[in-house]
């Protein structure tokens, strides 16, 4: 595949990602296709990934982090995540099936409302 080939591929993918909308699905902002790195900019979601909170990584500096989340939040999170399934497998015009779902990927907002990233580690 030569170099052209590969940006149109990815700039086509991110083009057709970024006409989801759901309030469960972080929105693409933008991309950079420099050299073999390829990059999306998301929506900021201040809380990062819910793997920070179920695996309690100390490591960052602020103590919120840090700290666990109760059990209504975490059924608020699960909540948000099946409709942000539901939305990409069946509500979407585009009907996506997302096969890379971890903790890592679903970013929490200022609320903890859950966010899916599509693409990304």
């Amino acid at each position: 595949m030569s170099s052209s080939q590969g940006y149109e591929e990815f700039r086509n993918e991110v083009i057709f990602i970024s006409r989801l909308q759901h309030r469960n699905v972080v929105k693409i902002l933008g991309y950079c296709f420099e050299g073999q790195e390829k990059m999306l900019v998301y929506e900021y979601m201040p809380n990062n990934g819910l793997d920070l909170f179920l695996f309690l990584k100390k490591s960052l500096a602020d103590e919120q982090k840090s700290k666990t989340i109760d059990w209504s939040t975490r059924c608020h999170i699960i909540d948000g995540i099946a409709r942000g399934l539901l939305y990409l497998r069946q509500d979407s015009r585009l009907w996506i099936i997302h096969r890379d779902l971890k903790p890592a990927n679903i970013l929490l907002d200022i609320r903890f409302w859950p966010c899916k990233k599509l693409w990304g580690k």
